[in-house]
């Protein structure tokens, strides 16, 4: 949920931590001109927490709606070859972003571009490949994982609004992409047997 500008909230049910952060977003401070922290001047301004706060009313549905899109693309994906968000048991996912792994990751990005449909990579450099951590001294081949997950990560549209027949449509398009994909490997599959059959006959 976004304002108009910058803004944020962090939600706690611990007394101590909260009372942290509360110091910690005004400059470190407890009382007034005395710094315990080191924080930050984050202060939230009135026009933003006004916007937020009638934001806020409309939440609950927002995430319903989100939810019963992301309903709808684990629906038509699951039987592609795509990774999944996972829902976690006992939590409610808001699906801020909708996310799917997939080894074609920059094809189907390009191809959905050119289709008409806006998608997103969070993130494609890892933390320990950007430079401004270079002084950690980490290099490529120190986190496998993050690095895989980098090149497959892409996020599709979600948003309330967006329509059932929108999210079918950017369905159909990567249905459609992984269709030519097995359509050309299934054509090269069968120029090998073509040629190794042949082989065999002429050898005969």
């Amino acid at each position: 949920m976004g304002a108009s500008g910058d803004g944020g909230a962090i939600v706690t049910n611990k007394k101590r931590l909260a009372q942290q952060i509360r110091a910690m977003r005004n400059v470190g401070q407890f009382q007034k001109y005395k710094h315990d922290l080191v924080g930050y001047n984050s202060r939230l301004d009135a026009i933003q927490a006004g916007i937020l706060s009638i934001k806020l009313r409309k939440m609950g549905n927002w995430i319903l709606a989100r939810r019963k899109v992301a309903q709808l693309y684990n629906k038509m994906l699951s039987p592609l070859p795509v990774v999944l968000p996972p829902e976690v048991e006992g939590a409610l996912q808001n699906h801020v972003i909708y996310t799917i792994k997939t080894k074609k990751r920059d094809d189907l990005a390009e191809f959905l571009n050119k289709s008409g449909v806006g998608c997103a990579i969070y993130y494609p450099i890892p933390l320990h490949l950007q430079k401004a951590l270079k002084f950690l001294g980490y290099k490529k081949g120190n986190f496998p994982v993050s690095e895989q997950v980098s090149c497959e990560v892409l996020s599709l549209p979600i948003y309330p609004e967006l329509k059932e027949s929108e999210v079918k449509y950017i369905c159909l398009k990567i249905q459609e992409l992984s269709a030519l994909f097995f359509t050309f490997w299934l054509f090269i599959y069968s120029m090998v047997l073509v040629t190794r059959y042949s082989k065999i006959n002429y050898s005969l």
